[in-house]
């Protein structure tokens, strides 16, 4: 075995690589790299494909009559996929036609939880969400898309491209992007299944008339992921199911906003948990990759003695294709797609033209470091924002707690006053009553009630008009008109006032 040193266009690292290798990965930044040798005997047939700026986007063994294009998108597709590129070579006469197109990723989110982070990511990427498609379907879709007519399945062999040859290179390319994921998302998806599908399928159709070939392909893969959060529908699913919702208004308004956004998030969850949102629990259940591959597989008899065995709610047991599992997340899409439309009379002459094609593309590696860069200062602005958003529901929880121990001492305060007024009316209801019944007591018995000079009671009969106490303490009644004040002071007299 021998060696070679190349350096890793990405970030300059040494690579120490097997002669003869001509894919492999950077060990210090998980780039992927593709090698072409001097003495490849159709080195010279690899032409530049350049965009109507001038701008190099990749590079492929195409035949030299053949017109050239290129293009970028920079639309984000998912946190993934910054940009896209797409080459195209067509002979001539215009009958063969060779294009592809680089990375795509899509994600079918399962898990309400993890719905709930997202929505809290006002920079999250959210293009690429769709239901997850198996290969054959994924690549039959595009393979029609770009020939502009229905197609039908002619075969299927193995497809001769760099990950093709290297399907263990796409799992590592898969497993780094989903590395930086978890590292800025802060959350650990964990793969549970992987599929690598490395087929190149041959299609046969119509259009304008003439019969065509189309052969076409992906290094397509798709894993099924699960969060270590998303069983946990307790305080964590509590917390998140309200706060992007929460974040707009102030004081009472955010307080409403938050409980409101709490219990909807509540509901949809007990809904899931209970099964009355029959589509997601179907989706869970049923919705593994590997599972649903593995069960189209099987002949319609055996598939149908599965569903009536689930149907009587027999027991079936979990295998290792993840039949039945719960999984938050599939992610699935192609690292590189490959397409050849030819007439029928020049098949032979297109595939070959085609398979030297696919097997020599090469994505420029300035593309490819604008790409990394572009992911990265993603990633650390999502890292950003996830961090400002903790800060928030930190707050928002403190805010929270001011509020409610603001409204407990009011709630207080004012069941001290409603006590003390109570207490106030009681006190003067019981006066007045008593002062009633006192009245009423005195004029049933034909006497009034006098104050002495000691602030003793003193009742004297109704036909007194005028009452007086002599300095023994005796009290006499006068009728009629009263003594002359003089002579009072002489008797040392002193009159009485009636009492209220």
């Amino acid at each position: 075995m021998k060696l070679q040193a190349y350096i890793c266009p990405q970030c300059g690292g040494s690579l120490q690589v097997e002669e003869g290798t001509t894919i492999t990965t950077c060990p210090n930044c998980g780039n992927q790299i593709h090698i072409i040798y001097d003495n490849d005997e159709n080195m010279n047939n690899t032409k530049a494909f350049t965009t109507t700026e001038g701008l190099l986007v990749a590079s492929a063994i195409v035949p030299d009559n053949y017109e050239l294009s290129a293009s970028i998108n920079y639309n984000w597709q998912s946190e993934f996929v910054p940009l896209t590129t797409f080459i195209r070579a067509m002979n001539k006469e215009g009958d063969i036609v060779l294009a592809s197109s680089s990375k795509e990723m899509f994600h079918d989110v399962r898990s309400a939880l993890i719905k709930g982070i997202h929505a809290l990511l006002q920079t999250h990427t959210r293009n690429g969400y769709t239901k997850y498609i198996d290969a054959e379907s994924y690549i039959k879709s595009w393979a029609e898309k770009m020939s502009g007519t229905s197609l039908n399945l002619e075969a299927t062999t193995d497809l001769p491209s760099q990950f093709g040859k290297h399907p263990e290179y796409l799992k590592e390319a898969f497993n780094y992007d989903l590395s930086l994921y978890n590292r800025y998302m802060e959350m650990t998806f964990q793969i549970k299944d992987m599929v690598v599908d490395e087929k190149l399928y041959k299609y046969s159709g119509i259009l304008n008339g003439d019969e065509i070939v189309v052969l076409a392909a992906a290094d397509y893969i798709a894993a099924e992921l699960k969060s270590p959060l998303s069983p946990g529908f307790g305080n964590i699913g509590d917390a998140l199911g309200n706060l992007s919702e929460a974040f707009g208004g102030n004081g009472k308004e955010r307080i409403a906003k938050l409980s409101s956004g709490l219990n909807e998030f509540k509901d949809k969850l007990s809904h899931v948990a209970s099964g009355k949102d029959k589509m997601s629990m179907d989706d869970w259940m049923k919705g593994g990759i590997l599972g649903k591959m593995m069960r189209d597989k099987k002949n319609k008899n055996e598939e149908e003695n599965i569903i009536k065995e689930d149907n009587h709610k027999e027991e079936i047991s979990e295998d290792i294709f993840g039949y039945r599992k719960h999984v938050d997340q599939v992610s699935y899409g192609a690292y590189r797609k490959y397409i050849c439309i030819c007439l029928k009379e020049k098949e032979e002459a297109a595939t070959n033209i085609f398979l030297r094609f696919l097997n020599s593309i090469k994505q420029d590696a300035n593309i490819a470091n604008k790409e990394a860069s572009m992911i990265q200062a993603k990633f650390e602005q999502l890292q950003k924002e996830v961090a400002m958003n903790q800060a928030k529901a930190r707050q928002m929880q403190m805010q929270t707690q001011r509020l409610q121990q603001q409204t407990s001492q009011m709630i207080a305060n004012n069941a001290r006053s409603a006590s003390e007024g109570l207490m106030d009316s009681w006190n003067k209801k019981m006066a007045s009553e008593s002062h009633i019944s006192s009245a009423y007591s005195e004029a049933i018995r034909g006497v009034d009630t006098y104050v002495n000079s000691s602030g003793q009671e003193v009742e004297v009969g109704l036909s007194a008009d005028h009452v007086y106490q002599n300095t023994y303490g005796d009290t006499y009644g006068i009728s009629g008109t009263d003594i002359d004040e003089s002579l009072a002071n002489q008797l040392n007299w002193t009159k009485l006032d009636k009492k209220d």
